[in-house]
């Protein structure tokens, strides 16, 4: 066990190198004594630390530590004046730990807390103490010590944290005392270290770490330690001998079996416990309720939560009992309609011990990963895996294929599950899957009876339904105010209106006789026309100046979100000082998103985005980020936002555009009922429209089931969804009982099928 069975570099750099691996890990593994002196103390420092100390405990090794007590401007003042150090600086070490954010976070700070217990770690802290004036100590060696006694010294920017150790651009310059050369800098570097550590440089304070400190790792210190406890998302590689084959390069955080290898006989064992539930993560009962109760159904069954009660997280919660019921036994499939939602549960999935391949068309080799993984697991190589998938790719020849070669438990999850009820993605529900879980906050189908019993057929009955008012009561959703806007059509609107709603019913009333000539292209007229209406709704012009008048009094806020239709709008008739960009040539028609970006941004100078499906999963990603922080004030969104988008920050929703399907609206909502510090309540204002201005009109004679009367009953019913759980009930039962006088509509009249 001695350096010169090693191939030590003088110099080492991330972008040349990987330093953990070539580096850091390799000579750890003959090291019996290691001094480091690095930058700031933090939680995530010991976590960092503790990458390649299993190969150091089975050297029976010790470790010297030296950090910096990460001290704010106001305790340097504070020490300056005189105020006791030790407690100020205790105070700032108790700052800088940090909640584990996933179970290896959390093995790592047992293993640490037993490290220091056991006196195999020891760990001391130094400042500047020069001119009776405090500074911080920001030096960065470090000593590796074999057990004859050669040393490899190292300095440079490398810091122990785990964002240096993994991600930053980072280089190291190494002196090895093997090497005469160099021998007196190794000299140099330890002398200069063992001074330090006895406190013997007039310079600097240097104190034992203190009982508080220890005390604070302790509360994450269990009975039992795994001291070779390996986080896939710090590579950690076999050192290698002449005699042994090459090991894999795990450095991808989303490919831990290499892409590059053709079969499973190339591939090293991947590691997984299968999925665990962190220690710090608590389910709340409604959660409980849910894991359990799909338990007892034979772990198949429907979570049907309010958007925004975290879904995700009982999902993973459930998994977790699964996976301990089949000791980790398990092949996972989680399938998103969307690749950003996809990387938003990539997060969550690795906070429960698992890193999932990441499957859909912007990840190039997965075809490879996934046959690679699906070879290993039937010949029981790996136990486990979770393959983590949008639905193209899911439902694509090659995925399909593959998932009938697994042999073994296999889960299927999708998330906005109803979905899956269309006639395309049904045929992707197969008796493969054993066990099953469905994920929707809408799970019934608008207009598609068939789709709707399809998905309950395959994924049973509703383990749970957790519906918004519920989660507003208990106060795991953000209470709201609800404004109804109305907005009346123009009379040319109007009339296509008409003619589009007397149209649709008479292709109803045929369609409903047992036989009908030409059916197919009868449905295909009939769905032509739906959505001619739904766009001459959604682009009302009269919206664009309704918008104007609601958000003026918002142009200095900030967590706004517009959600727009699909629809097209003549911009040149509504609005002023318009954005030839904006607007095609032909007749002055440009798209209703467009419109309100150039009200919003150029007419009354909000600082605004659009966030469409155009953009790319990076660009949404750094405007989501952005809009979290401040900037921009406000997003102008289609689609991309309505499923999954987390943005708890969101505090205020114009629902510019609404379809009939109670799914859409629904999913808008969640997205600004999410609870965040500062959120007191959120305020969705809802455009309403209908067929004239009732507010100045006369009621006129309207006979029962005319197009006008169908309209008002349809905005009545997402009406009456908003309206009940809202905090300003006054607000909405006065628009109530407006549109039902004018209409003529009595109370319960409103549920009707157009």
């Amino acid at each position: 066990m001695s350096f010169k069975d090693l191939k030590i570099k003088n110099s080492y750099n991330s972008g040349a190198d990987n330093i953990i691996k070539d580096f850091y890990i390799p000579v750890l593994s003959k090291t019996v004594l290691y001094k480091r002196a690095v930058g700031y103390f933090s939680s995530s420092c010991l976590i960092a630390i503790s990458n390649g100390i299993y190969e150091l405990v089975k050297n029976n090794g010790k470790i010297q530590l030296v950090a910096s007590p990460n001290l704010s401007q106001d305790d340097i003042k504070a020490i300056d004046a005189g105020y006791e150090s030790r407690k100020i600086i205790e105070d700032a070490l108790l700052r800088e730990f940090k909640e584990p954010y996933n179970i290896f976070e959390e093995e790592r700070l047992n293993l640490l807390a037993h490290l220091i217990e056991n006196n195999t770690l020891d760990i001391k802290l130094a400042y500047l103490k020069k001119n009776n004036k405090i500074g911080m100590y920001h030096e960065k060696i470090g000593l590796m010590y074999d057990e004859d006694n050669n040393i490899v010294a190292f300095t440079g920017s490398l810091n122990e944290t785990q964002n240096a150790l993994s991600h930053n651009y980072e280089s190291i310059d190494v002196f090895c005392s093997l090497n005469n050369d160099v021998l007196e800098r190794v000299i140099e570097k330890e002398k200069h270290f063992d001074e330090l550590w006895e406190c013997k440089d007039s310079n600097l304070e240097v104190i034992d770490f203190p009982k508080v400190a220890k005390d604070k790792l302790n509360k994450y210190k269990k009975e039992k330690v795994d001291y070779f406890i390996e986080d896939p998302s710090i590579p950690i590689v076999p050192v290698k001998t002449e005699n042994e084959s090459e090991n894999l390069d795990n450095t991808d955080l989303q490919d831990p079996i290499d892409d590059k290898l053709p079969n499973s006989n190339d591939i090293d064992i991947y590691k997984s416990s299968g999925f665990k539930t962190p220690v710090h993560i608590k389910f709340k009962p409604y959660q409980e309720e849910a894991i359990n109760s799909w338990a007892e159904n034979n772990y198949v069954g429907i979570f049907d939560m309010a958007t925004g009660t975290g879904k995700t997280f009982t999902a993973l919660g459930a998994l977790s009992k699964l996976s301990e019921t089949l000791n980790a036994n398990l092949a996972v499939f989680i399938v998103c309609p969307l690749m950003n939602l996809v990387e938003q549960w990539v997060d969550d999935i690795k906070a429960f011990n698992v890193i999932p391949l990441v499957c859909y068309s912007k990840k190039p080799k997965w075809h490879d990963l996934l046959y690679s993984y699906i070879l290993a697991f039937n010949e029981k190589k790996i136990l486990n895996f979770c393959a983590i998938v949008c639905n193209n790719s899911f439902q694509s020849d090659f995925m399909q294929t593959q998932i009938q070669e697994i042999q073994g438990n296999i889960c299927l999850v999708v998330d906005e599950a109803h979905n899956f009820g269309s006639e395309k993605m049904r045929k992707c529900l197969i008796d493969k899957f054993q066990y099953r879980l469905a994920l929707s906050a809408t799970i019934e189908r608008y207009y598609d009876d068939v789709g709707t019993a399809a998905l309950y057929e395959y994924f049973g009955k509703k383990c749970i339904t957790y519906a918004l008012d519920k989660a507003i009561d208990e106060g795991h959703l953000a209470p709201y105010e609800y404004y109804p806007i109305l907005v009346s059509l123009t009379n040319e609107e109007l009339n296509k209106y008409i003619e589009y709603t007397t149209a649709i019913n008479s292709l109803q009333r045929k369609l409903r006789k047992i036989i009908v000539i030409d059916r197919d292209k009868q449905e295909e007229i009939l769905k032509n026309l739906r959505i001619k209406c739904a766009k001459l709704l959604a682009g009302a012009e009269n919206k664009i100046p309704a918008l104007k008048n609601a958000i003026e009094d918002y142009v200095d806020d900030k967590y706004i979100v517009i959600f727009c239709g699909i629809s097209k709008v003549n911009y040149a008739d509504i609005m002023y000082d318009t954005n030839p960009d904006y607007i095609d040539n032909d007749n002055n028609i440009c798209r209703q998103i467009d419109a309100v970006t150039d009200l919003l941004g150029n007419q009354l100078k909000m600082d605004i985005r659009q966030y469409t499906k155009d953009q790319t999963p990076e660009d949404r990603k750094i405007i989501k980020d952005g809009f979290s922080k401040g900037s921009p004030q406000a997003i102008v969104a289609i689609r991309c936002l309505d499923e999954g988008a987390n943005i708890p920050e969101l505090t205020t929703a114009f629902l510019l555009a609404s379809s009939k399907n109670p799914k859409e609206y629904i999913q808008r909502s969640g997205r600004v009922l999410r609870k965040s510090k500062d959120k007191i309540c959120a305020k969705i204002y809802d455009f309403i429209v209908l067929s004239r201005d009732i507010i100045d009109s006369i009621p006129h004679d309207i006979i029962d089931n005319t197009a006008e009367q169908i309209l008002a009953k349809r905005e009545l019913k997402r009406l009456n969804i908003f309206g009940k759980s809202c905090l300003n009930l006054y607000c909405y039962k006065k628009i109530d009982k407006l549109i039902r006088e004018f209409y003529g509509i009595s109370k319960g009249a409103n549920n009707h099928n157009e």
